[in-house]
């Protein structure tokens, strides 16, 4: 019995050293902050679509929804770069500088986002003209909570790395 049991922390030991060793950070992948990046860029290409699928244009509020489509889609491909350098752990590999301090990287990455998403969602919640602009809106918001929840994360993750003594 113990000798299936030490087998068992040795396979566990290989399965962590080759966890580690991995292109890929599995367990960010399949985590909350990997998820939760997910949700980001499916809730902004969604309403992207929705806004560019109208093929209604709001003659006065051509720019409102020009400015909405630039902001979600602009959201959606850094958040993609963002995840693909936290999934392949390029942060820990490529860019192992120590003058970037990524906690507050990502915190000023998702307060300029959650802002800029705020205020274009809102505008074209006022000035949408038809129910594509309604449907895009609401994944807009969806996009923009998932944002601020992201951001809420990196601030405290921030915080914590602030109280750590260097």
């Amino acid at each position: 019995m113990s000798s299936v049991e030490c087998r068992n922390e040795k396979d566990g030991a290989t399965d962590n050293a080759a966890r580690d060793s991995s292109i890929v950070d599995h367990r960010y992948f399949r985590g909350p902050l990997g998820i939760l990046k997910f949700c980001e860029m499916a809730f902004s290409l969604i309403g992207f679509i929705c806004v560019i699928a109208s093929l209604v244009v709001c003659v006065p509020w051509v720019a409102t929804t020009e400015y909405f489509k630039f902001i979600i889609m602009a959201a959606f491909i850094t958040t993609l770069l963002l995840y693909a350098i936290l999934l392949f752990k390029l942060d820990k590999r490529v860019l192992k500088c120590s003058c970037i301090k990524w906690p507050l990287v990502l915190m000023t990455y998702y307060a300029g986002v959650a802002i800029f998403l705020f205020f274009g969602d809102l505008f074209l919640s006022i000035h949408g003209c038809v129910i594509l602009h309604t449907a895009g809106v609401a994944f807009g918001w969806l996009a923009w909570g998932a944002y601020v929840v992201d951001l809420v994360l990196a601030s405290l993750a921030f915080c914590k790395v602030q109280r750590t003594p260097s």
